[in-house]
């Protein structure tokens, strides 16, 4: 049974029964296909097809994950995972196990039987941080594409600073404007690699905009509003030269 408890203000919580406790541990499909940033570009489905820089999405943040994923030989093997709309916080890491013990720093991690990252020659922790984000891609027009849902998900910490960048310029629109629908650009920023070796670097950037729910049903044309003029990528569009080495990608 759920447990009620009464706030110092007389309001009623309900906390979470065991069954609920259930539900949020079970696995959650990807909703449409899969895209994530590899390589310098967004692509997408199990063919890896490149999505064009520019391309526009309006973003479900109602379905906005965030936890960790476990890997095993370059695939999930376990996730922890909840919405953020409903408050999920992700446990701290010393609580997962494989090489933790509770209270345990990253220092103090025991990577013996930790997999081998191929690219830095380093042990790779199986749990990675990771952000899931529902999006459907939009025409010229801003109007909705009916096959062209896509889930993006990144670990990567280029990937996760621009989810909470993101982040960031939507909650506070979402302080006003509770019923809208944020709209990205898909673009990219880039920095110089300490080590020579990388190069430059690319990781994903996210120019936003906004859309009411009406406008969505309607299929509208939607003007965009800037929060932040500030907030763009250095360099959306363009080629830069890029090695085997310089992404910004998990291990699918």
């Amino acid at each position: 049974m759920s447990e009620l408890q009464t706030t110092g203000q007389n309001k009623v919580q309900v906390q979470p029964n065991p069954f609920e406790e259930i539900g949020r541990g079970a696995q959650r499909p990807i909703a449409g296909q899969l895209m994530k940033f590899s390589k310098g570009e967004y692509v997408a489905g199990q063919e890896n097809l490149p999505l064009p820089m520019g391309m526009r999405f309006v973003v479900n943040m109602d379905q906005m994950l965030t936890g960790w994923i476990r890997w095993d030989d370059n695939k999930p093997a376990e996730q922890v995972m909840g919405l953020v709309v409903e408050g999920f916080v992700p446990p701290k890491r010393d609580t997962l196990g494989y090489g933790y013990k509770p209270g345990d720093k990253e220092e103090d991690a025991d990577t013996t039987d930790w997999e081998v990252d191929e690219k830095s020659g380093n042990p790779r922790d199986p749990w990675q941080p990771t952000f899931y984000l529902v999006m459907r891609g939009l025409d010229k027009d801003d109007k909705p594409l009916e096959d062209e849902l896509y889930t993006f998900t990144t670990a990567s910490k280029g990937g996760s600073d621009a989810v909470k960048a993101f982040c960031a310029v939507y909650g506070k629109w979402l302080r006003f404007h509770p019923d809208d629908h944020p709209i990205i650009t898909i673009g990219y920023d880039q920095y110089e690699h300490s080590n020579p070796q990388y190069g430059w670097i690319k990781t994903p950037q996210f120019i936003t905009g906004y859309t009411s729910p009406e406008q969505v049903r309607q299929k509208k044309k939607v003007k965009l509003f800037d929060p932040n003029k500030d907030w763009m990528p250095k360099k959306q569009f363009g080629d830069i030269p890029l090695n085997e080495q310089q992404q910004d990608e998990i291990p699918f």
